[in-house]
Parts: structure tokens; C-alpha cells; sequence
């Protein structure tokens, strides 16, 4: 998704094929084999494809780092531009500073850009800002060995330049499984989209993975009060709370063990959207993922 934000009397052109809005934070509860259950919480990954100076987006960013794990990938100008902008280096130091993290936007139009100039725009974001790490969009998703080669030499020049980097790649869709393995990258977008989230099936091999290595970016919502928002509790007595906010009407919590197989765990009927659903028997199993449908 090549998006840029601009100053406001910026003139550079822009390339604006996809648009990104985070639409949903999901939780997963993981329950440990032989140990005592223990809710993993995921985090979110946010587009801030936004101006610094503009609509006070960064500073909601800021809240947010200091209450739930959050990266923002930052795009000046379709990667870094060419010189430092000043209002992006207060940005991004004050989130840091919130406890968030900060990632860099490159983009590599499915191995069709020169590395060279990707690598140039590693090397421009590494001198102008104290960041964390970067994302690759346009990510190819097949097995050619010459489209794994070029990642895998991208990821090894970032991780040259500094080995705690983050690395996210971007497919958008379902890739195989020798992206992440090689590795070419930490952590993959495997689902970007507007539309059928709900049926989204992650391939099998995802499995064998930890759930931090995925991302998915649902974006084009109109407002917060579409979204819904899922929070887990593990009680004293070992029964799992799963918290719904979201819009009025009727839910359905459903629960899978291995995010292909789905299953109608609940049912309820909320005038306000905001209500809370029991699971005893989550326990039994070593995972136990949750999401719900209206």
C-alpha cells in the first residue's frame, strides 16, 4: 500500500494505490500446556500514514502505546524522503518515549525495484530517525527463488545495520511458509483488505508459528463505533471472560483451537454493545483463539 502523508504545503506527487486503517484489534487467549493458562495479548499494527502536524493522530498514538503493544509504521513521503523533517523526528520520539515503536515504510513493487534503491531509503530512514524497524510492502507470495533471494538479501542488509531491527513484510494475502523461515522477514501481513475478513482462512502452516509473527490489516472502516473490540480475562477459578464493546444487536462468540475451524461457543442480545460471555471450559484446550459475529 504505497500511501504518503504530506506536510501541508508539500507539492510531491503521491502514489495512492491501496488505503490502510487499522479496523480491529484482536485477541488471542493461550492456554500452556502443563502450566498455568496465561492470556498472551497481541498488539496492534498502525498505518500512520498521517502528517505529523495534522489532526492530532500521533498524540492518540502516544495514549494508545501506553495501554496496549503498538508499532506505527511512519511514511513520509512513500519511504523517507530525502532530508529529515523535523515535525517526524518530535513524532516519532514521542512515541517511543509512550512505550510504542516505530517501524519505516519501504516499498519493493514485488521485487521489481532495484535493491539498490530500497537499501537507499534503509540507509535514509537509519540516519535521519531512532527507529525500530522497517516495513517492506508490495511482498511477493510464491515460491521463485529469485523473488526469495531478493527479500532474504534485503532483510540481511537491515539486520546489518542494526540486528534488533524489526522487519515486517507485506504480501497482503496468504504466502508460503519459507518467507518467514529463511528468514526474509520477522513478521508478515497476510491479510490486507476492505472486505471478507469474516472468512478469512489462514494456511495451516501458520500454525507452527507464534501468533506475533502475523499481522492482518482491515482497513476503510468509518468510524470507532464500528469496530469491535474483544478483551480476555482468566478468573481466579480458571473460567475465561471474554469483554465485547461494540454496536448494539445480537453476537455470536465463537472459538476455535487452531484459527481454521470455528465454533458457536455463545449467544447474546445487547442493547448497548457492551457485555461479557463465559467460557469454563477454555481450559481444556492449549489454545483457544475468540472472535465474534454479528
Amino acid at each position: 500500500m504505497k500511501v504518503s502523508s504530506q506536510e501541508p504545503a508539500s507539492v510531491a506527487p503521491l502514489r495512492l494505490p491501496r488505503r490502510a486503517r487499522l479496523s480491529r484489534f484482536a485477541s488471542i487467549l493461550a492456554l500452556l500446556p502443563g502450566a498455568v493458562p496465561c492470556v498472551v495479548a497481541l498488539g496492534i499494527l498502525v498505518p500512520a500514514y498521517f502528517s505529523p502536524t495534522s489532526g492530532g493522530y500521533w498524540s492518540a498514538l502516544n495514549q494508545a502505546a501506553d495501554r496496549v503493544p503498538l508499532i506505527a509504521i511512519m511514511n513520509p513521503s512513500n519511504g523517507p524522503s530525502t532530508s529529515v523533517n523535523s515535525n517526524y523526528t518530535s513524532a516519532v520520539n514521542a512515541l517511543r518515549s509512550a512505550g510504542g515503536r516505530v517501524i519505516g515504510y519501504v516499498y519493493s513493487s514485488y521485487t521489481a525495484r532495484p535493491l539498490v534503491d530500497v537499501k537507499a531509503d534503509i540507509d535514509r530512514y537509519h540516519a535521519f530517525y531512532t527507529i525500530d524497524g522497517f516495513f517492506v510492502d508490495e511482498m511477493t507470495n510464491d515460491s521463485d527463488a529469485t523473488h526469495l533471494a531478493y527479500y532474504e538479501e534485503l532483510y540481511q542488509y537491515i539486520k546489518a545495520k542494526r540486528s534488533s531491527y524489526l522487519v515486517v513484510g507485506n504480501p497482503g494475502i496468504n504466502t508460503t511458509a519459507s518467507y518467514l523461515t529463511r528468514p526474509t522477514v520477522d513478521a508478515l501481513v497476510t491479510f490486507e483488505n476492505n472486505t471478507g475478513y469474516p472468512q478469512y482462512t489462514p494456511d495451516p502452516w501458520t500454525q507452527t508459528q507464534p501468533a506475533t509473527a502475523f499481522s492482518h490489516l482491515c482497513y476503510d472502516v468509518p468510524t470507532a463505533d464500528t469496530m469491535t473490540v474483544l478483551g480476555i480475562r482468566l478468573e481466579t477459578n480458571r473460567t475465561v471472560q471474554v469483554g465485547v464493546l461494540g454496536t448494539p444487536g445480537k453476537y455470536v462468540l465463537q472459538a476455535s483451537n487452531d484459527l481454521t475451524n470455528w465454533e458457536g461457543t455463545a449467544t447474546n442480545v445487547s442493547p448497548t454493545g457492551k457485555f461479557n460471555f463465559s467460557d469454563p471450559g477454555a481450559t481444556n484446550h492449549p489454545t483457544r483463539a475468540y472472535r465474534t459475529a454479528q
